[in-house]
């Protein structure tokens, strides 16, 4: 297989507040250290990508774009269900089919806007 493997791959967690918690500290250090942590692999990585399954607004890919948007150079990825009423009713497994949140279809995504062919 010629097809060029991402460089690097960044998994983002949530659960921040529950981590200052644990520590003693004010979920809002758990914010600021997840914060941290974000722009740390963003600034060696070459892409962020999040997906949710949800609408894509208000979610943790507007946190990690917040936590982002000082650093001009990191290039985003933000995939979920566009930020409109959806005019369609189905399984969940027909619904992430339809916005192209399954697994095949996500690694398409991603390989088209790095550039390199599924």
């Amino acid at each position: 297989m010629d097809r060029k493997i991402p460089r690097h791959i960044a998994i983002i967690m949530d659960g921040n507040g529950r981590w200052a918690k644990a520590q003693g500290l004010p979920r809002t250090a758990g914010h600021k250290k997840g914060a941290d942590t974000i722009r740390t692999i963003a600034r060696q990585a070459d892409w962020v990508v999040t997906v949710e399954e949800h609408q894509i607004t208000g979610g943790l890919g507007s946190a990690v774009a917040e936590a982002l948007c000082d650093l001009p150079d990191v290039r985003q990825l933000r995939m979920g269900i566009p930020d409109e009423y959806p005019h369609i009713v189905g399984s969940h497994e027909y619904l992430c089919d339809y916005y192209g949140l399954r697994a095949d279809k996500i690694a398409e995504k991603i390989l088209s806007v790095m550039g390199m062919q599924p």
